[in-house]
């Protein structure tokens, strides 16, 4: 998720920037679109000029990038963390490559064992015989071994995940026997006069510490995931 008006990026759950107080979209090239309905200049008026204006412009082009340059340099980078994979989905994935490259391995193997037999006859010589048998045969045994290493990868993520989603309903479990969504936003000073990410932000990072608090081992990623997750759970119809 990107502002429109800073261009800051976000990662997917948010919905108002924390700067400007914007909604944000999904692409960048919105961003135009936004300031040409709001009359924003975002940096300056040759950063709001269309694109192939800006193209037929050197001139303007190269104020703009300068503009751009300056504002990245006085805003602070926010990281973005890569989204969070649960473990259940890793083994569904794995077993589906396990599967197709077993089927495809095997498959084309019978293949090429009818074709050495001479089941299968192409009118091949001798010599271009040898090498299809050696580059296919080739072929479908790696096709044989990514699907033994998928199948061994799907068996240790099955197992895995069936422990992740033990720990996640453990910790959700943890949640919902200590507060309500009243009791959160008692305990993080919600009112309703507050805006909607402003709401949120206590929200989350009450939820989140709570967690962290209980479970000060989980990984960052997973923390942020789960944390979603039982926000999504308990604020759904807000």
């Amino acid at each position: 998720m990107w502002c429109p008006k800073c261009k800051n990026e976000y990662r997917e759950g948010i919905k108002v920037c924390a700067d400007c107080g914007c909604d944000l979209v999904e692409r960048l090239n919105e961003a135009a679109e936004y300031a040409e309905e709001n009359g924003d200049f975002l940096i300056d008026e040759a950063e709001n000029l269309p694109y192939d204006e800006l193209e037929g412009n050197p001139e303007a082009a190269e104020d703009s990038d300068i503009a751009a340059g300056e504002v990245e340099g006085n805003t602070e980078k926010k990281e973005i963390s890569p989204a969070y994979v649960p473990k259940r989905v890793k083994y569904e994935d794995n077993k589906s490559s396990a599967y197709t490259f077993l089927l495809v391995g095997g498959v084309g193997a019978v293949l090429v064992a009818l074709h050495i037999f001479g089941v299968f006859n192409f009118n091949l010589s001798p010599t271009s015989k040898l090498l299809t048998n050696i580059v296919m045969g080739s072929l479908f045994v790696i096709f044989l071994i990514v699907g033994i290493v998928s199948t061994r990868n799907s068996a240790r993520y099955k197992r895995e995940a069936a422990a992740e989603e033990a720990l996640t309903e453990q910790i959700k479990a943890f949640i919902r026997e200590l507060y309500t969504t009243e009791g959160i936003d008692n305990a993080c000073a919600v009112t309703d006069d507050l805006g909607t990410y402003e709401k949120w932000e206590l929200r989350y990072h009450f939820i989140e510490n709570q967690i962290k608090g209980e479970y000060p081992e989980l990984a960052e990623d997973y923390l942020e995931y789960i944390t979603d997750m039982i926000y999504n759970e308990l604020y759904a119809e807000q």
